[in-house]
């Protein structure tokens, strides 16, 4: 999942650093449109990436190896990787 990520990504390299997320400069933020799961009242952020990072260098996550920390896909992740019998149609026997 890429939300949350920089435009800047799909930019030429040495364009301009927009500093806001995709789904910031997308225009109005509609928690019920967007398909990220988690209906958050503002559009994923930068700075949630950053926080995640900063948590990851900091002593609260001492004790923390070896694990994917999904920062800001909302439970996208969760949703597209488990199959749900709705997504695959009735299940033959």
């Amino acid at each position: 999942p890429t939300h949350g990520m920089s435009p800047n990504f799909l930019m030429e390299p040495g364009a301009p650093v927009v500093g806001k997320s995709y789904e910031e400069v997308a225009g109005p933020w509609d928690k019920g449109v967007t398909p990220i799961p988690l209906k958050l009242d503002r559009p994923p952020s930068l700075l949630d990436h950053a926080r995640t990072a900063l948590f990851m260098v900091s002593d609260d996550a001492a004790y923390m190896s070896g694990q994917i920390i999904s920062s800001c896909d909302g439970g996208t992740l969760a949703r597209v990787s488990i199959p749900f019998p709705e997504d695959q149609g009735t299940p033959t026997l």
